[in-house]
């Protein structure tokens, strides 16, 4: 190494730590809304950012991140994280964050054997679902932020003849964690 006309060089000591620290990346991840704040590498996610040496993109190998909120939106930042990556010479922290929680489907199900009387004002009845059918799936209750008015196809006023009505969910009704759609086949009435 190092030369010098009036001095030898020697080596310290004792060595010193030196510490290669891993590069940071940055994270775009989403899930369909679930009830839950968490993500983890089973979810759909895109990591960018410079990599070194011809190394590829590492994964998600394990570990969870949670957002702030359960609800659908999006997020900049983790309440707390341990995503680790399949390389580790790499890592999130301190890396740009991208999470989304998208709204789920639910289902407006239109009540059966609901009928009025011609000349009377029909209340229809409806329920919420987590599918079309609105049979071998769960039943969603008082969803968060539920706003609106349900806009219901065929359905009849006071002023409407007697006879039956196929009626269906076309529209109207809104919340924070749902995207409202109709059932898989309209209801009698």
């Amino acid at each position: 190494g190092l030369s010098a006309t009036n001095y030898t060089f020697n080596p310290a000591a004792s060595a010193v730590s030196y510490v290669v620290n891993p590069a940071i990346l940055n994270l775009t991840i989403s899930k369909t809304y679930n009830g839950d704040a968490s993500f983890s590498n089973t979810n759909t996610y895109t990591i960018s950012g410079t990599r070194y040496n011809s190394d590829t993109v590492p994964t998600i190998t394990g570990g969870s991140a949670t957002t702030a909120s359960a609800n659908a939106a999006s997020y900049t930042s983790f309440a707390s994280s341990n995503l680790a990556l399949s390389n580790t010479n790499y890592t999130l922290v301190g890396g740009t964050v991208s999470a989304t929680i998208d709204k789920a489907n639910a289902y407006v199900i239109i009540g059966s054997n609901q009928s009025s009387t011609y000349g009377s004002i029909p209340s229809i009845n409806y329920s919420f679902y987590n599918n079309a059918n609105g049979t071998g799936g769960a039943a969603i209750t008082s969803p968060a932020g539920l706003a609106g008015t349900a806009t219901i196809t065929n359905a009849p006023t006071a002023s409407s003849n007697a006879t039956s009505y196929n009626l269906t969910y076309a529209s109207g009704l809104s919340a924070t964690n749902y995207t409202f759609n109709p059932a898989a086949s309209a209801v009698s009435y």
